[in-house]
């Protein structure tokens, strides 16, 4: 639903959800959207998302994940940073606390995803990462076999001479 209520005219962008092996009725909740649906039986994040941006037609890329939403003004503040000579935006992370007496939550808050930071030394986190689709084909795929490939990406992007901006505005 946030995909959907985005602040760019719906014509202006495609959302393809990639499930890999999901058990617990995500397929049969996206059909109900008007999304592509696919499939990727592989359980790996970044293997979700390579096959995502095979069937994308966009020349700008956005990830998220299926635990974020994205505030209605994400693509429009990230679109923005492109078009003012960006190749990979990454966004402002909101952490939302279910529990404040949990140790790890309020670590994880105070520790996790410093996307600014992380930008500042060249990468960004899929949970919120746009990109030209000329860049990204210039890196490649994401590695699929271990966890931190958005972070191997995005310091090969930087190590190419990508251009990299930091947005508040692009939020989740």
């Amino acid at each position: 639903e946030a995909l959907l209520a985005q602040d760019l005219p719906q014509e202006e962008y495609e959302i393809i959800v990639v499930d890999n092996r999901s058990t617990d009725q995500t397929i049969d909740r996206v059909r109900r959207y008007p999304v592509r649906l696919l499939e990727e039986p592989v359980r790996s994040s970044y293997a979700a998302r390579n096959t995502g941006v095979r069937a994308a037609r966009g020349s700008v890329l956005a990830f998220t994940d299926a635990d974020c939403r994205p505030y209605p003004q994400w693509l429009s503040a990230s679109v923005r940073a492109i078009t003012n000579g960006a190749e990979c935006v990454g966004g402002r992370i909101e952490h939302q606390v279910s529990n404040p007496d949990n140790p790890w939550e309020r670590h994880t808050m105070l520790f996790f995803f410093d996307q600014k930071t992380y930008v500042e030394n060249g990468w960004a986190t899929t949970a919120n990462l746009v990109v030209t689709r000329e860049r990204f084909d210039r890196v490649g795929c994401f590695r699929v076999e271990e966890s931190g490939s958005d972070k191997e990406w995005g310091l090969q992007a930087s190590a190419q001479g990508a251009l990299w901006c930091y947005s508040e505005e692009a939020a989740v």
